[in-house]
């Protein structure tokens, strides 16, 4: 199954669950946006692989940008950001290849790609053109390459992979090396950025009880001693915020 197929399926059969934790979800990153522009002056916006536009709607909701364009592989996915009446600012929503997009360079101050290019086969010829059409390309990824990930699909024989879409793994130096050195992108800021509490026990749902939260304490306390290891045994997730002007 391809992309396409993947995601046309994906969004058909979204339940109710599902799209409360994508509106979660896109408010936590949409923060890590806001965090990571630190306070820079974004006037227009294009997000790549918008999905049901949850981040774009709550970037709307804090007056973020004054115009707000998205994209998506998927036609269900567009038809249901259409459908939104809480996107103040909305320009346009469409479909494209997945590969090419199309707008005039710097025709953007931000372009978002949240967790989109561990789907892809070549994430590198994406951000090049993401980049092409924006002043600011703001980047976040899961770090997946780690013992525990590499446990459940190798020992346990976990579907994850094949559940979720994921083609890339990566570690935080395989992705700053992927934007500095293969897209030759300038890395302006980058920061780790942890699940909060809510989103972890809204995931948990019904499986919340004592052993949910020893493992969250468990967690949090490792992140405090050291979020290398950390990140070396567990997944986190990192942003980064990019230009093309090269200077990393």
């Amino acid at each position: 199954m391809n992309n396409h197929e993947f995601y046309s399926e994906y969004y058909k059969e979204l339940s109710m669950p599902s799209v409360e934790w994508r509106e979660l979800s896109g408010r936590i990153k949409a923060e890590n946006i806001i965090n990571i522009l630190n306070a820079r002056k974004i006037s227009t916006v294009l997000e790549i692989g918008a999905g049901t536009g949850s981040i774009l709607s709550y970037l709307s909701k804090m007056d973020f940008a004054t115009k707000y364009y998205a994209l998506d592989i998927s036609e269900e996915a567009i038809n249901f950001i259409k459908k939104r009446e809480d996107i103040i600012g909305l320009v346009d929503a469409n479909t494209y290849d997945g590969h090419h997009l199309p707008y005039q360079d710097k025709q953007f101050d931000l372009v978002i790609l949240s967790h989109v290019i561990e789907h892809l086969h070549n994430p590198a010829e994406l951000l090049i053109e993401a980049a092409r059409v924006t002043r600011y390309l703001v980047v976040e990824v899961p770090l997946e390459d780690n013992l525990y990930t590499h446990i459940k699909i190798n020992l346990f024989k976990s579907r994850y992979r094949e559940e979720t879409g994921h083609i890339q793994w990566f570690t935080k130096q395989k992705f700053l090396i992927l934007l500095c050195k293969t897209c030759n992108l300038n890395l302006l800021d980058t920061r780790m950025v942890y699940v909060p509490d809510s989103a972890y026990f809204f995931y948990k749902g019904s499986k919340r009880n004592i052993f949910n939260h020893l493992s969250l304490f468990i967690k949090k306390i490792l992140r405090s001693i050291s979020p290398n290891i950390y990140s070396l045994l567990l997944t986190d997730h990192c942003i980064a915020l990019v230009s093309d002007l090269k200077s990393c």
